[in-house]
């Protein structure tokens, strides 16, 4: 089975946001990756569950917040 596994740098390019958001996104929101030799890599399958699961709370708790 094929694993497709995207690093640290990839992943912040795709959700438009620099790499030090994904990193406190990970220590402070839970979202998963896996850390080997000091790196980030994360399964895209796996970060789509975690912003299915952030967006659900958010409109569950009405807790709407747009930063610039």
């Amino acid at each position: 089975m094929k694993v497709q596994l995207i690093k640290l740098k990839d992943m912040a390019s795709d959700l438009g946001v620099t790499r030090n958001t994904v990193k406190k996104w990970i220590e402070s929101r839970g979202l998963p990756c896996h850390v080997i030799d000091s790196r980030y890599y994360f399964r895209p399958e796996k970060v789509r569950q975690w912003l299915d699961q952030q967006e659900e709370e958010t409109e569950k708790n009405g807790d709407y917040y747009v930063r610039n």
